[in-house]
């Protein structure tokens, strides 16, 4: 099976990469940005893989997009490229606007022509797998319990809007207009247990935060701000409740869902 990463250099796509190379059969074509949230380094242990194939190139490029599904010509496109800081998104909204939501209808609109072009058989058997945030429900007070499938929409943040917006394409693009089964996933906070030795073994003049999802970079800073006596922010008068789930399990109910599910 050939899979289409988008997103696939950054902190969760580049763990879902390294458990198609190392844990299936499956062919992986990596396709990436490299902005701020995107670094080639967290591949570099599957990049001369010979099933590892990596395009540096924006969602936003729809010709560029549809050329490489035309020559990969995957079965299955696992959508996570998104930019993702809620700070960064409230002092500067354009990015997210642009990468999430135009980004994503630009997949989806290669997606559909490279579709409409495949044979019967091929389309029965195209997935696509739109990865998500619970964020986009907003905020979960102590009092609330989970969220679940049933939770209404809520964003609280250009972030999280974005997100949103982009999950309400991809059900009339993918479904109502061309009746491929589209999948989205609503994923947790991801952590990494290995996030903090980062700290202390990158390479000299390398700065370790650039290897860490925004919310372990914030642990192991409020961690270090405690511990010298600082004060650090909290939005929300620190009464926002946060799930989190570590990076590897997250990624194990994606490729579950692919793997198992790929016939439903």
């Amino acid at each position: 099976m050939k899979i289409v990463v988008t997103g696939g250099a950054g902190f969760i796509g580049s763990e879902v990469v390294r458990q198609i190379i190392t844990q299936t059969e499956h062919d992986v074509l990596v396709i990436d940005a490299l902005s701020y949230a995107g670094n080639l380094h967290s591949l570099s242990d599957v990049a001369l893989h010979p099933r590892y194939r990596f395009s540096h190139t924006s969602v936003c490029d729809r010709q560029a997009i549809h050329a490489l599904l035309t020559d990969f010509q995957p079965q299955i496109i696992m959508h996570l490229a998104a930019e993702s800081h809620v700070d960064r998104s409230i002092s500067g909204p354009d990015n997210f606007i642009e990468s999430n939501i135009i980004g994503t209808f630009q997949l989806l609109e290669a997606t559909r022509t490279y579709y409409q072009q495949l044979s019967p058989i091929k389309q029965a058997a195209f997935r696509f797998h739109h990865i998500s945030t619970d964020e986009v429900f907003g905020d979960l007070a102590q009092s609330d319990g989970y969220f679940t499938e049933e939770t209404p929409y809520a964003p609280s943040s250009p972030y999280s809007a974005s997100k949103a917006a982009s999950d309400h394409l991809v059900v009339p693009i993918s479904y109502r207009l061309l009746s491929l089964i589209a999948q989205i996933i609503m994923g947790l906070i991801n952590f990494r247990k290995n996030s903090f030795p980062l700290l202390f073994s990158m390479p000299y003049r390398v700065n370790p935060y650039r290897f860490m999802d925004r919310e372990s970079r914030s642990v192991i800073g409020y961690m270090l701000r405690i511990m010298r006596g600082r004060y650090f922010a909290s939005h929300l008068k620190g009464t926002s409740v946060k799930l989190i789930i570590l990076a590897g399990i997250m990624n194990s109910a994606i490729l579950m869902l692919f793997t198992q599910f790929a016939d439903c």
